[in-house]
């Protein structure tokens, strides 16, 4: 059985991966030139332990995810860096809100931490920080990496990956599995529409020059369903912030000056001193919507 993956991306290359485990024969290709071009090679590379609502499909499979991603590290060979997330308070209401969320976690099986550190807060981290609730388990990827480690594997393994979509014919194929991210209704449809009840999201983070200890993120936003709070990564020699968000219209749209300076706002408020921003990531996903 022939099976063609469209799509070299994270996804992709784990269909195809799993595959070609399981005997079948596979091929990849994708129409950008380069591995990591999409959202796949500009992610933040973050592990999720936690996601919501808690005993949502999505939440089981990001605590599956954590323990495929582990497993895989091993045998791929990319490196996997554990870390905690700190959920930060500035006051006592943010105190009461962390306890009413290390209260839920409790319920739901994990063993956050709230942890009164004020005065003991060091640089870049703001000394107006006086409260956090760690959560561990959580792990970092380096996106470019990873997706190298798979190409290099499913190489070795017989996957042929081809960076273009020019010279093939899907009749040649049994199975086709459209894995294209935002470009993923319209190949596998074969008309140039959008999806029903979909929406563009544009996500964009920021590079700052500084570092951190572990991954620090404000409260996520109650009203918005679409939105998290983003956090501050730790990424070696700089910190990721971000994410921010903005519907737009099509899959091909790129950042605004206003788009930089939202997320740079919403997280300078983490540190002692400003950072600078040395460089930023964008990519757009589809979002269902009722």
């Amino acid at each position: 059985m022939k099976i063609l993956v469209v799509g070299a991306g994270i996804v992709g290359l784990n269909i195809a991966y799993t595959l070609n485990e399981r005997g079948y024969y596979v091929e990849v290709i994708d129409r950008a030139d380069r591995i990591g071009s999409g959202i796949s090679g500009r992610s933040a590379g973050v592990l999720h332990l936690i996601q919501h609502p808690l005993n949502s499909i999505k939440a089981i499979l990001a605590r599956l995810g954590i323990d495929r991603y582990r497993e895989l590290s091993e045998k791929l060979g990319f490196e996997i860096y554990n870390v905690d997330l700190n959920i930060v308070g500035y006051n006592i209401l943010d105190k009461l809100y962390l306890e009413s969320i290390a209260y839920i976690l409790r319920r739901n099986g994990f063993k956050p931490r709230l942890e009164n550190i004020y005065g003991s807060v060091n640089p870049p981290l703001s000394n107006k920080i006086r409260y956090t609730l760690k959560i561990s388990g959580y792990g970092i990827v380096d996106p470019i990496n990873t997706l190298y480690k798979y190409v290099e594997y499913l190489s070795r393994n017989g996957v042929e990956i081809r960076l273009s979509m020019e010279e093939y014919d899907p009749n040649n194929y049994e199975y086709i599995v459209v894995a294209a991210g935002p470009y993923t209704y319209r190949l596998a449809n074969g008309i140039d529409a959008y999806p029903p009840n979909h929406r563009y999201a544009l996500g964009v983070m920021l590079n700052v020059e500084c570092q951190v200890d572990a991954i620090y993120t404000l409260p996520p936003n109650p009203i918005s369903r679409y939105t998290k709070g983003g956090a501050a990564i730790p990424k070696g020699d700089y910190t990721l912030l971000g994410p921010g968000f903005r519907w737009v219209d099509t899959p091909d749209a790129e950042p605004i000056e206003e788009d930089i300076n939202n997320v740079y706002k919403k997280f300078v408020r983490l540190f002692h001193e400003p950072p600078e921003i040395s460089s930023t990531l964008y990519g757009v996903r589809p979002i269902n919507y009722p």
